[in-house]
């Protein structure tokens, strides 16, 4: 993944938090001999990230974690399959953030979806939606807000201090 232009780029959810899962793990690399260096010249230790980053991180891990369950071919996949619709790039960020799982989800993401698409089509989205974007299994669908499924939050973080 790479961003051409960073003032023009739209980033899903899933690639904010794989593009903060890679800057992690490339820094964790060096992380150690920082600290060992810090040690000996009688300095505290650096910390791996910023603080926006560690907010986003935890964001992404406690409130909205379904990106952190998905793989490079889950994205891929879903963004192949729903292309033919012809859907605006921030109504694609809209089902990928928001993975809606009902009718009234898939309202809220689309604009004008009852003039632009026939009940089969949204039917399809959804279905769509549910086979490529899976909520884990380890977290059961238990907590319902206007009728969507949410998957239950998380309590396990990165570390990124």
């Amino acid at each position: 993944m790479q961003c051409v232009n960073p003032q023009v780029a739209l980033l899903s959810n899933y690639e904010v938090f794989t593009l903060l899962k890679a800057k992690h793990q490339d820094q964790r690399k060096t992380h150690n001999a920082a600290v060992r260096k810090a040690h000996a010249d009688g300095r505290p230790a650096p910390k791996i990230g910023t603080e926006i980053e560690r907010q986003v991180f935890s964001y992404m891990t406690k409130v909205n974690d379904l990106p952190r369950h998905w793989t490079d071919d889950d994205f891929t996949s879903f963004l192949e399959r729903i292309a033919r619709f012809g859907l605006l790039k921030g109504e694609q960020l809209m089902l990928l953030n928001n993975r809606p799982s009902s009718m009234t989800g898939l309202f809220t993401c689309i604009e004008e979806i009852d003039e632009r698409f026939t009940h089969e089509q949204q039917e399809e989205m959804l279905a769509i939606i549910k086979e490529t974007l899976p909520i884990p299994p380890a977290q059961p669908a238990d907590l319902v807000l206007d009728g969507e499924e949410q998957a239950a939050p998380s309590t396990d973080a990165m570390d990124l201090s």
